[in-house]
């Protein structure tokens, strides 16, 4: 039996059309770690989410995340978006910890196809935090052991106050250099 080139190349298009095919056809996917109550930092303080685009390369597709923080709906858009050491877009999020619970999603916006959703993600935190501000009311009739327990709950919330100021300014500082790139 005499083979000749094109029937060969012809046979190899064949069993390898399927595989080539595949590969221009699969769906964008969106593939996120979902976060545990653990990884949270402090209510209020900075926490990054992360979603990767599968079966693409491109890093130019718009992807936003929807995230309900203790009720509050948002959309977040990603502060970074990199390809990764295994070629895969990945977006990075920036956005506050929430002081009871947090639910989010991503949504991407491919151009030449329709939008892809993520599952949702929700996590709530099961001891909630106390946020009231410091104050040495009720502190002068104290002694001993007492007047010791609250000083050490007033300092613990000075030290979330500090926390909240820092990332204030820093949320400040985010928006101020975003309004001058804006500027004409």
């Amino acid at each position: 039996m005499k083979f000749n080139k094109t029937k060969i190349i012809l046979f190899a298009l064949f069993m390898l059309l399927p595989f080539l095919a595949l590969s221009d056809s699969r769906k964008i996917e969106i593939r996120s770690t979902p976060i545990s109550e653990d990884e949270m930092p402090e209510p209020r303080r900075s926490m990054t989410l992360v979603a990767e685009l599968l079966n693409t390369k491109d890093t130019s597709i718009v992807l936003k995340a929807l995230v309900t923080i203790d009720g509050t709906l948002m959309t977040a858009l990603p502060g970074k978006i990199i390809l990764n050491e295994r070629d895969i877009p990945e977006y990075t999020f920036t956005i506050n910890a929430p002081v009871n619970d947090i639910s989010y999603q991503f949504i991407a916006f491919p151009e030449d196809a329709p939008s892809v959703v993520s599952k949702r993600f929700t996590v709530t935190r099961s001891c909630v935090t106390d946020l009231s501000f410091a104050s040495s009311k009720g502190q002068e009739d104290l002694e001993g052991e007492d007047l010791l327990a609250a000083l050490i709950d007033q300092a613990s919330k000075l030290d979330n106050e500090a926390n909240l100021y820092a990332e204030s300014t820093k949320i400040a500082k985010r928006i101020k250099t975003v309004l001058k790139e804006i500027e004409p």
